[in-house]
């Protein structure tokens, strides 16, 4: 498989503000439980093609404050070939099978910042939003992965804040953690498209 990756950072500020870029494919090729699961529930799929990506992404990090405050932003695209997911089998209703989804893709914004107010504490927040879209849904589905609709099982956004304080050998870290909302499957596999909330 050809899995070729490159970046580039522009430091425009030495120490204090710089941007970058980086753009790549990834790889993943069926393990033998994707093909051939051995249980009663889910049929062996032996035509399974593996998962491919590409993928790019543009950002920024800035130092303020002298150094106290840390900051960075990053826009990313990627866009997915053959995502293998579980979904009912033609053959027998009662089981599953593994299938390719024809194409998706995904967009979003990650962001951090980290503030230092006074020696040895930190507080901060991290995060990411996300905006999934099944582009060729063939195989699958079609109430499960309607074409132009979010991929089921990920959430519009996810981020954190956290405090941390250090003093010698010892490290305190609190951390509060937010999921927005999704669209699931009511059958984990199946069943209509419901979403819940955050």
């Amino acid at each position: 498989a050809w899995t070729p990756r490159g970046s580039l950072v522009f430091a425009a500020v030495p120490g204090a503000f710089s941007v970058r870029a980086a753009t790549g494919r990834a790889y993943k090729a069926p393990n033998l439980q994707d093909h051939y699961p051995s249980n009663p529930f889910i049929e062996s799929n032996p035509d399974l093609e593996p998962e491919t990506s590409t993928s790019w992404e543009v950002g920024a990090d800035a130092r303020l404050l002298e150094g106290t405050l840390a900051a960075g932003v990053t826009f990313f695209r990627q866009k997915y070939d053959n995502l293998i997911r579980t979904v009912p089998s033609d053959n027998d209703p009662s089981k599953q099978i593994n299938r390719n989804l024809g194409e998706s893709r995904a967009m979003g914004i990650e962001w951090t910042l980290a503030y230092n107010p006074a020696a040895h504490w930190t507080v901060g927040t991290e995060g990411a939003w996300v905006r999934t879209e099944v582009l060729e849904n063939t195989g699958l589905p079609e109430d499960a992965f309607p074409e132009g609709e979010q991929l089921p099982f990920r959430p519009d956004i996810v981020g954190s804040a956290y405090v941390e304080t250090a003093r010698g050998s010892l490290t305190l870290h609190a951390r509060a953690t937010f999921v927005g909302t999704q669209t699931v499957l009511t059958e984990r596999f199946s069943g209509p498209r419901e979403e819940i909330e955050g």
